[in-house]
């Protein structure tokens, strides 16, 4: 009977060890899941980003890439719009270049001329010579009268076969008889370096009906110049002892010529 009870003591015993050593090993399993958890969790949120990074690089680089194509092709657009506006532009120029030209030779039909382009300005900033396209293949001489829609601008003081340099009004040392046309009051008209492109009229006498505003014309006096041509408009008086002068400004575009009028001979001398 002891025998008995001490076995079943001993099965008892041996099930409630078994059923605390499962219930141990269970704790332990949770115990090291929830440690295995803890310590791969950041490694999943990181693995997580990169994946995401990567996802968002591809991503980045492809709108990249789309960008990059969309603003070629802008670029694209915006020069073939330039270049119409280019286009356009000088097609606007080069008409409004030949319809001057046009209209300087209506206005000068009374003459042989020639019509040509101005290549080079004084660099010296006195306004004082300009270089234009044609020379003496063209008919040009020297002392050859050179005018615009504006007037006079001078005349030229050496040629080649190609080209010419012109002496402007303004250059200091030139010379041409003037009047003014709503009086007929003569003088000379006179460069001067420090007018600024302007030129003076001297010799006007003292009493001389004279005002600003008048405008001066060439009197023909002189070997050169013919008479009629407009010189420009008297701008202020200054008198003298013994006489006035005039400061005259070009009606002519002296400082930044462009297309001239040379006159090779007059029609109504019969050259």
């Amino acid at each position: 009977m002891k025998k008995k009870l001490l076995w079943l003591i001993v099965i008892v015993a041996v099930i409630f060890a078994s059923m605390a050593v499962s219930t141990i090993e269970k704790d332990k399993s949770s115990i090291a899941g929830d440690i295995a958890g803890i310590i791969a969790k950041p490694f999943q949120k990181l693995f997580l980003g990169i994946d995401n990074l990567i996802e968002y690089g591809f991503d980045y680089f492809r709108d990249m890439d789309e960008l990059k194509k969309e603003n070629a092709a802008l670029k694209s657009r915006v020069m073939l719009l330039e270049g119409k506006v280019t286009e356009n532009d000088e097609i606007r120029s080069e008409n409004e270049r030949l319809r001057s030209l046009v209209d300087l030779g209506d206005k000068y039909k009374d003459y042989k001329t020639t019509a040509a382009s101005v290549i080079a300005l004084d660099s010296s900033g006195w306004y004082s010579y300009f270089i234009i396209d044609k020379g003496e293949n063209d008919g040009i001489k020297k002392n050859s009268v050179v005018l615009d829609s504006g007037g006079v601008l001078g005349k030229v003081d050496e040629v080649g076969s190609t080209w010419a340099r012109v002496m402007t009004i303004a250059e200091p040392g030139t010379a041409c008889g003037a009047e003014v046309s709503r009086t007929g009051e003569t003088g000379i008209i006179e460069g001067d370096s420090l007018l600024n492109g302007m030129c003076k009229m001297t010799s006007v006498s003292k009493d001389a009906n004279i005002t600003p505003g008048d405008y001066i014309i060439t009197s023909g006096s002189g070997d050169v110049y013919p008479s009629g041509l407009t010189i420009g408009r008297v701008k202020e008086i200054r008198d003298e002892e013994l006489s006035r002068t005039a400061i005259i400004e070009p009606s002519g575009n002296i400082k930044s010529p462009k297309e001239v009028i040379i006159i090779i001979s007059s029609f109504r001398e019969g050259n």
